[in-house]
């Protein structure tokens, strides 16, 4: 049996890290996916660390960049949720369930979301066990976090979150409806 060990990916060595995920069964066409390289030039003035990849997405690399959007995102609106998904650019469960995850973006502009990749992470990550795990906050806390291996489990996991913060506002709508 073989066993294979990845060092952490570092964005400064890309070519020795392309190289190894190359003869690790990694082919080019993987390597050139958006998510696998790191475009400084879309970083957000002042939050070095993350870019913006649509206008409720965020990709972070960094413990501070991550800690700084969540700031961000939970001052801008205390009540909104903010999703997380902690991946690595060799996972391939996390590029599986990525156009899952942009396109709830899409469903939801009224919810954050955010990809961590963990490569350059020490402290957000202490929580995480596999790859790729997604975290769902409520009013600046985690409610929920779980291994999304499919995209029916990330889809099944949004429902259930979405069906209780629907029932929370009916819930409140009934109460300001019944005559005192």
């Amino acid at each position: 049996a073989t066993v294979i060990f990845f060092t952490t990916y570092s964005h400064s060595k890309t070519e020795e890290c392309d190289a190894r995920l190359v003869r690790f069964g990694f082919g080019q066409r993987d390597l050139n996916h958006p998510f696998l390289t790191r475009d400084k030039s879309k970083e957000i003035p002042g939050n070095p660390g993350t870019e913006r990849i649509r206008k409720n997405v965020f990709a972070t690399f960094t413990d501070r960049s991550l800690k700084k959007t969540l700031e961000i995102e939970e001052a801008a609106a205390p009540d909104k949720d903010v999703v997380i998904k902690y991946t690595s650019p060799f996972c391939s469960h996390c590029l599986h369930i990525l156009p899952t995850f942009l396109g709830l973006s899409s469903k939801r502009p009224d919810t954050s979301f955010i990809i961590a990749d963990v490569g350059m992470m020490t402290k957000s990550i202490r929580a995480v066990q596999n790859l790729p795990t997604v975290e769902i906050r409520r009013n600046g806390r985690p409610v929920d976090r779980f291994l999304a291996k499919s995209p029916q489990a990330l889809l099944d996991h949004m429902w259930l979150w979405s069906d209780r913060k629907k029932s929370k506002a009916n819930k409140v709508d009934d109460e300001r409806r019944t005559p005192s």
